[in-house]
C-alpha cells in the first residue's frame, strides 16, 4: 500500500502554488497600491489541495509501515519536524534580522510575536483571533502565510496518536471504516465552527481536509479498480475536470473583509483534487516537467514568496515592469537557495536547534523593547502609526463616548467640560487628525471614523459590493452619521474627511463598469450628487471638505531609511529623493479636488480644504518629513503622528478661522 512516486501529485502542487502566490502578490498590490485587480481572487484554495495531498501522504507513510511492523512515533515526529522546521526557521530568522532595518517599530514588535507563536505553532489561531485571515491588514503580517504550517505541524503531532489509538480499538483491518467516522466529526466540527474569517485559520475546522486525504488514500485502490482500471480516458477525464473545477473556483471565488470562510467555499477545490488523486494517471498531464519541478519547490516557494514580496513593496518596489521582475528574480533566489541548501540538503539538527532559540530569544528581546530598531529615533514615539483606540489606551486617555450603534462609537474630543458644536466624521482619512484634535487643538468636538467607510450620501452608502468594509458597516456608519447631523444646532459645523479615490473601487464593481476615465468621471458626478444630496438636507450647518490627499511616489520607509546617513544604507538609498515626493495619483487627484472645489464654491455653507497645501513645495512635489525630520506618512496615504499633527494644524485652521460662516 506504499505510495508510489505520483508526477500528478507534484504538477497539482505546482498549480496549487502559482494560484497561492499570484493570489498574495494581487493582495499585497492592493494593500500597497490600492489595485482592484482581482483575477486570482480564490487563488488562497490553493492551500486546501496542499491539506488533502498532506493526509494522503502521511496516511500512505503511517500505515505501510504500520503493515510492516516498523513504525517508531520518535522517528515519525523527528522525520517531519526535521523536514518543515529548519526552512521555517531560515525565514523568521531573516525577517527578523531584514525587519531590524526597514520595519516601523509597531510593526516590527509585531512581528516579534509572530515569530514566537510560529515557532510554538500556534500562529494561526492568534492571526484568527487577530480578526480573520480576510480582514487583517496583510501587508503588515510577515508571516500571517504560516498559518497553514501550523496547522500542518499540529496535523502531525496529533494523527498518528489518533491512528495507534484507532487500530488499537479497532483493529488495523477496519481503519479505513474508524477512519470515514473520523472525517465525519471533523466535517460537523467544521461546520459549527466556522464564522466570520475566523473559522479558514484554525484547526479544528480545516482538519477535516487532510483526514479526507487519508479516507482518500484508505479507498484509492478499490475505487480505481471500480472506476479507473483499463478506462485511461476516464483518468484523463476526472483528471481534466479535477482541474477545471479547482482553476474555476480560483477565478470565480472572492472572500474579503467580512465574507465567510464554510466548507462550501471549497467544496469544487476538495472534489476536483479528490478526482486527481483517485485517477492516479500514470501518463497525467499533470507530469509536465516545468509544473512538477515547481511542485517539488513548492514548500520553499510558499515560506520566502510572501516575506520577499513584502520587503521589495516595503523598499519602494512598484508595478512597473522591471520592479515586478526584480521581485520575481528574487523570489526565485532564495526559494531556490532554501530548496537546495536547507529543505533538500538538511542542515545539522544543532545548527538548527541554534537559530531556533535564538529567534525566540531575539523575539522576546525585540518585544520587550517596543519593536525598536534602527528607524525609532526618527519616527514618532507611538511607533508606526496614529490609531485612536490605541492611543487611548497608551496615554490613559478616556474620551467620552456620546452614543454608540453596532460597536460604532461616536466620541467626544478636547475639553470634555464643553459643548461641543463640530463633528469630524470619515475613515482613516479623518482617523488620522485625531491625535491632533485630541491633544493639541482641544476644542471641544464629535468624532466618528471607521476603516474603508464613506461617511455621507444614501448612493454609496447603500452599495452592496465589499471592497474594504461591508453593505451593513456601511449603513451602520450612514445611519450614526445622520442621527448626529439631525441633532446638532444652527451654525455648527460637519467636517467630512476622506480618501475619495479609493471608493472609486466601489463605484465601478457596483455598476461593472471599467477601469477609464469615462467610469472615473461617472464616479466624480456621482460623488458630488451624494454630496449634495446631503448638504441640501442642512442649509444651517456648515460643511468642511477635506480634498484628496496625496499618493506617495515611494514608500516612506525609503525616507525613514536615508536619515540613515552614518549607516552601510547610505550608498543604498539617496537622501535627495526621499525629501519630496510627486504624486503618483496625477491627474486623478486634481480631479477629484477640483471637483469639490467647484461644488463648494456655488453653496454658501461648503468649504473646500486642500490639505495638500500644508505640503506643497512647488513644481508638483510635496514635503514627506516635517521640519524635525519626522516622517509625515507610514504608508503612501496615511499620515504619521507628526504627520497628522502638521497637515491637521493647517486643516483644522482653515475650519475654525474660515469666513464662511
Amino acid at each position: 500500500m506504499a505510495a508510489k512516486f505520483r508526477s500528478d501529485i507534484d504538477g497539482l502542487k505546482g498549480i496549487a502554488i502559482i494560484a497561492v502566490v499570484l493570489y498574495h502578490f494581487f493582495d499585497l498590490l492592493k494593500s500597497f497600491e490600492s489595485s482592484t485587480v482581482t483575477t486570482f481572487s480564490g487563488g488562497f484554495l490553493g492551500v486546501d489541495i496542499f491539506l488533502i495531498i498532506s493526509g494522503f501522504l502521511i496516511t500512505s507513510g503511517i500505515v505501510h509501515k504500520l503493515e510492516n511492523q516498523s513504525f517508531s512515533l520518535s522517528v515519525f515526529y523527528k522525520r517531519r519536524l526535521l523536514r518543515i522546521l529548519p526552512p521555517l526557521i531560515a525565514v523568521c530568522a531573516f525577517c527578523l534580522v531584514i525587519g531590524f532595518f526597514v520595519l516601523f517599530p509597531s510593526v516590527y514588535k509585531e512581528l516579534s510575536l509572530e515569530v514566537i507563536n510560529t515557532l510554538t505553532f500556534i500562529g494561526n489561531y492568534r492571526f484568527a483571533h487577530s480578526g480573520g485571515y480576510f480582514a487583517l491588514d496583510t501587508s503588515e503580517k510577515l508571516l500571517l502565510h504560516t498559518w497553514y504550517l501550523c496547522i500542518t505541524i499540529q496535523f502531525y503531532l496529533i494523527y498518528p496518536l489518533l491512528i495507534l489509538l484507532l487500530v488499537k480499538l479497532f483493529g488495523l483491518k477496519n481503519l479505513p471504516k474508524a477512519m470515514c467516522a473520523v472525517l465525519a466529526l471533523a466535517l460537523v466540527s467544521s461546520y459549527i465552527f466556522s464564522k466570520g474569517g475566523q473559522g479558514y485559520l484554525l484547526t479544528h475546522t480545516r482538519i477535516w481536509e487532510m483526514f479526507l486525504g487519508g479516507v482518500l488514500f484508505f479507498y484509492k485502490d478499490t475505487i480505481y479498480s471500480l472506476v479507473f482500471d483499463k478506462r485511461q480516458y476516464l483518468q484523463y477525464t476526472a483528471e481534466i475536470i479535477g482541474v477545471a473545477l479547482f482553476l474555476y473556483s480560483v477565478f470565480t471565488t472572492a472572500l474579503s473583509n467580512g465574507a465567510a470562510w464554510y466548507i462550501s467555499t471549497s467544496l469544487l477545490t476538495v472534489i476536483g483534487t479528490s478526482l486527481v488523486i483517485l485517477a492516479h494517471n500514470e501518463h497525467s498531464l499533470l507530469g509536465f516537467r516545468p509544473l512538477t519541478s515547481i511542485g517539488k519547490i513548492s514548500y520553499s516557494l510558499y515560506l520566502w514568496h510572501w516575506p520577499v514580496i513584502i520587503f521589495c513593496f516595503d523598499l519602494g518596489y512598484s508595478s512597473k515592469y522591471l520592479h515586478l521582475f526584480s521581485v520575481i528574480v528574487l523570489v526565485a533566489v532564495f526559494t531556490s537557495l532554501s530548496y537546495l541548501y536547507i529543505e533538500k540538503r538538511q542542515v545539522s539538527n544543532r545548527l538548527s536547534a541554534l537559530i531556533y532559540v535564538l529567534s525566540m530569544i531575539a523575539s522576546v528581546f525585540v518585544f520587550s523593547q517596543d519593536g525598536k530598531n534602527l528607524l525609532s529615533p526618527y519616527i514618532d514615539p507611538y511607533g508606526k502609526k496614529m490609531v485612536m483606540l490605541d492611543t487611548i489606551k497608551d496615554l490613559n486617555y478616556k474620551p467620552k463616548i456620546m452614543m454608540t450603534l453596532n460597536e460604532v462609537p461616536v466620541y467626544k474630543l478636547g475639553n470634555q467640560n464643553e459643548k461641543a458644536h463640530t463633528f469630524v466624521v470619515g475613515d482613516s482619512h479623518s482617523e488620522h487628525y485625531s491625535y491632533y484634535l485630541r491633544d493639541i487643538n482641544k476644542r471641544p468636538l464629535y468624532f466618528m471614523f471607521m476603516h474603508g467607510t464613506i461617511g455621507y450620501g444614501p448612493n454609496f452608502s447603500g452599495y452592496k459590493v465589499k471592497v474594504i468594509s461591508t453593505h451593513e458597516e456601511r449603513e451602520t456608519f450612514y445611519r450614526i452619521y445622520k442621527y448626529v447631523l439631525d441633532k446638532m444646532r444652527d451654525g455648527d459645523k460637519v467636517v467630512i474627511g476622506n480618501r475619495w479615490d479609493v471608493y472609486y473601487t466601489y463605484f465601478i464593481r457596483e455598476f461593472n463598469l471599467k477601469d477609464n476615465d469615462e467610469s472615473f468621471n461617472a464616479f466624480i458626478k456621482a460623488l458630488i450628487e451624494d454630496f449634495d444630496s446631503e448638504i441640501q438636507h442642512y442649509p444651517k450647518l456648515n460643511f468642511y471638505i477635506i480634498g484628496q490627499g496625496i499618493n506617495t511616489s515611494q514608500s516612506i520607509v525609503n525616507c525613514l531609511k536615508a536619515n540613515l546617513q552614518d549607516s552601510a544604507l547610505r550608498h543604498i538609498f539617496k537622501t535627495d529623493r526621499c525629501n519630496f515626493t510627486k504624486d503618483y495619483l496625477g491627474y486623478r487627484r486634481d480631479l477629484i479636488n477640483n471637483a469639490i472645489r467647484e461644488y463648494a464654491k456655488s453653496k454658501d455653507n461648503v468649504t473646500f480644504v486642500d490639505r495638500n497645501a500644508a505640503q506643497a513645495l512647488g513644481d508638483g512635489k510635496f514635503r514627506t518629513r516635517t521640519d524635525g525630520g519626522k516622517a509625515l506618512y507610514y504608508d503612501k496615504t496615511h499620515y504619521t503622528t507628526p504627520g497628522g499633527n502638521m497637515v491637521g494644524q493647517y486643516v483644522f485652521s482653515q475650519v475654525f478661522n474660515s469666513e464662511n460662516l
